[in-house]
């Protein structure tokens, strides 16, 4: 407890970036995640049917 109202954290910088490692990676997991899904959503046509984002923004190359 005398650590937290102190501010002293001794010799558990370790412990620090470990966690703040961890908290980086769940933001890009997270992120990730998202961007799948948004990018999932934009690309099923409305009959169900998957189509490539480029053919779905420009038209067929044909």
């Amino acid at each position: 407890m005398l650590k937290f109202c102190t501010g002293d954290i001794g010799g558990h910088y370790t412990l620090l970036l470990i966690g703040i490692t961890f908290l980086i990676l769940g933001v890009q997991w997270f992120s990730v995640g998202l961007l799948s899904e948004l990018i999932n959503y934009f690309t099923i046509d409305q009959s169900g049917d998957t189509r490539n984002l480029y053919n779905r923004l420009n038209g067929p190359l044909t």
